[in-house]
């Protein structure tokens, strides 16, 4: 798969559910499933938010829930024939949620100094 910006963010803006799950243990291998990933994220600065792994270099994602993070080598193993690839280039990819909404009153109000 190329590199490109576009394929770097899809892959970071499925880390969001990591976010919104900050305080649950990371996946262990035993509690995955053999069906192989969607997604796989690797060659990354990945930010875990969890103080017992706080850094990984891969993550692997089926539909909107990561199902493993850890180092290139162990993820790696779980990729499927159909699974996507997506080599960040060691670039650090960060949990979150994207936004983009306008609350009408206030937008209207501070058009020029918020929007612009």
């Amino acid at each position: 798969m190329i590199r490109s910006r576009r394929n770097v963010l899809a892959g970071a803006t499925s880390t969001a559910v990591v976010a919104a799950a900050g305080s649950m243990p990371l996946p262990s291998r035993a509690q995955q499933s053999e069906t192989p990933p969607d997604l796989l994220v690797h060659n990354a600065k990945v930010t875990t938010l969890q103080s017992s792994q706080p850094e990984a270099q891969a993550f692997a994602t089926r539909g909107e829930k990561i199902v493993a993070v850890g180092g290139d080598t162990e993820i790696m193993r779980l990729r499927g024939h159909s699974t996507r690839l997506i080599d960040a280039g060691g670039r650090r990819v960060i949990p979150g949620l994207n936004d983009n909404h306008m609350q009408l009153v206030r937008g209207a109000l501070l058009y020029n100094l918020e929007l612009r």
